[in-house]
């Protein structure tokens, strides 16, 4: 084997090579042959020429035949840089090695990374076809754990990708539900009294030498309420759970004591950033939908902070939630650089980017920055649905009002009510007829004499509070709530 002045220094690459047995070295210099570092592969085919030889080498001959010049003291750092890639390599290799005579022994393991590999890309048909053939085979052969894995990446699949009626819900996905703890709850006992075997064993043993050590008590149930058997990532899942059967303060209270559980929870495997970003959101999205909009500004900036501090990518509905509370705060501004900030993403959503666009019209319309509210009207709009074509239309005539061209204002107003009421059915909650006649009344009180202006304004004004006490959206749609404020 090779002797090194230093032998600290090869000692673990040198056991690692030692390890790899008949095909595993030619499979392994294969990897290192096509390696992009020439160093890398300059230190593995050293050491190989030296491994069977009994001649001591030096620092000075390794670092030569690594870098191909002199050996400097200083330069140590080098070689063990070096030596710990060839490390990492070997270590992976042995790794793989190990999952496919894993992966041999065990098909059930196979199967199940199989179908992960086919729900990741997307393969949806090819999925539910091998999930229907492997969970019978790990059924006949009660793989217990396997099963509940499958099951899982099952479940997620539906719960994703899959309408949520209630009919798959009673007999797809509450079923398997059930069948999952029942198949959890085996392989916890089964694991459980493996382990007492190896208890038992330990004081039969003991009992040889000491026959008054008396045996201890065999486990006969678990409780899931009991603290022991909780962590604090099961208490987080068990109170994240708990908060989709709630609402209000009841499902917010809930949810701040899971995250309290998830921020003391630092093993990589649970994604405690991930899943605390997910609990701000919620957080902030149902003190928005209680009306609480300054709470839920504090969360989402929260939300935001951590979203940077991790380098977590934001979710569309999460930067719409935020921008429309903004909104409802009218922090108009902070809205729009919401919104430019992550234009980019918005953009690749074509049916999200125009809901936007329509928004944050109307945020420029309320800072007085019109000619910005017309640049968010995009050409093709008579392509975009009822809903969103009529408030691109509707925000057009907003801006001539802002910019007093009133005249144009009314011509827009009598062209939307004769083409309005061309179509005799409207996939829209809106009343738009009455909302436009609103503006055309706004508009051409505008072009009376003072005392006449005053009075179509005022009645206009009563009007428009009626509207609003009558339909409870018209409070929060934000034409009539410009409407209301120009009065």
């Amino acid at each position: 084997m090779l002797i090194f002045n230093d032998q600290s220094l090869t000692m673990k690459t040198t056991d690692l090579l030692n390890s790899l047995q008949g095909r595993e070295k030619k499979e392994f210099e294969a990897v290192i042959k096509t390696h992009k570092r020439n160093s890398l592969k300059n230190l593995y085919f050293f050491l190989k020429k030296q491994l069977n030889r009994t001649n001591e080498s030096s620092k000075a001959s390794l670092y030569k035949a690594v870098f191909a010049r002199k050996y400097e003291p200083s330069k140590d750092y080098l070689i063990r840089n070096e030596l710990r890639l060839l490390n990492d390599e070997l270590e992976d290799f042995l790794v793989q090695k190990q999952l496919e005579k894993t992966f041999k022994e065990n098909v059930h393991l196979y199967n199940l990374w199989l179908l992960r590999a086919l729900k990741e890309r997307e393969l949806y048909q090819e999925f539910e076809a091998a999930f229907k053939k492997m969970i019978a085979k790990a059924s006949d052969d009660l793989q217990y754990e396997i099963l509940d894995k499958m099951t899982t990446l099952y479940l997620r699949y539906l719960i994703t990708n899959q309408e949520i009626t209630e009919d798959l819900y009673q007999n797809t996905i509450h079923a398997g539900y059930l069948q999952k703890i029942n198949w959890i709850q085996k392989d916890a006992v089964r694991k459980i009294r493996a382990s007492e075997v190896m208890k038992a064993f330990a004081e039969r043993t003991l009992k040889v030498t000491n026959p008054d050590f008396p045996y201890s008590d065999l486990i006969q149930t678990v409780d899931l309420k009991e603290e022991s058997v909780n962590d604090y990532y099961s208490n987080y899942l068990y109170l994240y759970a708990l908060s989709f059967q709630k609402t209000g303060m009841e499902k917010i209270i809930l949810l701040q004591k899971a995250l309290g559980f998830i921020e003391q929870c630092h093993q990589p495997e649970m994604q405690a950033e991930n899943r605390k970003f997910f609990l701000l959101a919620t957080i902030a999205l149902e003190y928005y939908l209680m009306g609480n909009h300054q709470a839920a500004d504090d969360y989402y900036l929260q939300t935001l902070k951590l979203a940077e501090s991790s380098k977590q990518k934001l979710q569309l509905t999460v930067i719409f939630n935020y921008f429309s509370n903004c909104i409802k705060l009218q922090k108009y501004a902070k809205a729009i650089e919401l919104f430019e900030d992550n234009q980019a993403a918005i953009e690749v959503n074509e049916k999200v980017h125009y809901r936007f666009l329509c928004l944050k019209a109307m945020c420029h319309i309320f800072l007085k920055e019109t000619e910005k509210a017309i640049d968010c009207i995009p050409p093709n709009i008579q392509q975009r649905p009822d809903a969103q074509y009529y408030y691109f239309r509707l925000v057009q005539i907003i801006a001539y009002c802002q910019s007093e061209d009133e005249e144009a204002a009314m011509r827009e107003c009598h062209n939307f009510l004769k083409m309005y009421r061309y179509h005799e059915k409207h996939e829209i909650d809106v009343d738009y007829e009455t909302v436009v006649k609103f503006l055309l009344r706004y508009a051409k009180a505008k072009t009376e004499v003072p005392l006449k202006k005053i009075a179509d304004l005022e009645k206009l004004k009563v009007d428009t509070t009626i509207f609003i006490e009558e339909n409870g959206y018209a409070g929060n749609y934000l034409p009539v709530i410009w409407l209301s404020e120009s009065l």
